[in-house]
């Protein structure tokens, strides 16, 4: 059976007509489909691993800022500060504010901060936790003449991602002992 010049035959598709992939186009196609998501990779890891860790990020950083709210009123409203040099076995170092109150101890541990008043009234919270996880937390006592009448203290959140040291989240601090004129916060 002969066909015209313009006929197509049922069942056979002509080079104008084709609807399928070669399977080299295929490949092709694929191959570039993978240097494109390997252009990708790390936008997406960032996006994947990122936003999470910076969210436990800034929640870490709350955390010490509520703590360091509450140590500014207490150094404040001190009269005295003194840095108790702690060793491996009993704990960190101390840092001691002689208040109305009574003494108020902080301690400042790896991924917590505690906070300790001295009285012996049952009615009065004795102690208080700040968790600080991948927080980084460095203080001193400024003295004049033997006697502690400042606190420094620098802040910031350090974790460890892909093998490098990230530090984000920096803050520092000056109070002074003896000046509490009100809470603003």
């Amino acid at each position: 059976m002969m066909c015209g010049k313009g006929t197509k035959r049922k069942g056979v598709a002509t080079g104008n007509d084709r609807r399928a992939m070669t399977l080299i186009e295929l490949l092709v196609a694929l191959a570039l489909l993978v240097v494109i998501l390997g252009l990708f990779t790390k936008t997406t890891h960032k996006l994947i691993g990122g936003i999470p860790r910076a969210h436990r990020d800034f929640q870490a950083n709350t955390s010490v800022q509520d703590m360091i709210r509450r140590l500014r009123r207490d150094v404040e409203s001190g009269s005295r500060l003194l840095r108790y040099e702690g060793d491996g076995r009993a704990g960190g170092d101390l840092l001691l504010i002689a208040s109305g109150e009574g003494v108020i101890s902080y301690e400042f541990d790896r991924d917590q901060v505690v906070r300790t008043l001295a009285v012996d009234d049952p009615n009065v919270p004795g102690e208080s936790i700040w968790s600080v996880p991948h927080a980084r937390i460095d203080w001193d006592v400024w003295r004049q003449n033997g006697a502690g009448y400042a606190l420094e203290i620098r802040t910031a959140i350090e974790r460890t991602v892909l093998g490098r040291l990230e530090i984000k989240l920096h803050n520092s601090h000056l109070f002074f002992a003896g000046i509490a004129v009100g809470d603003e916060d």
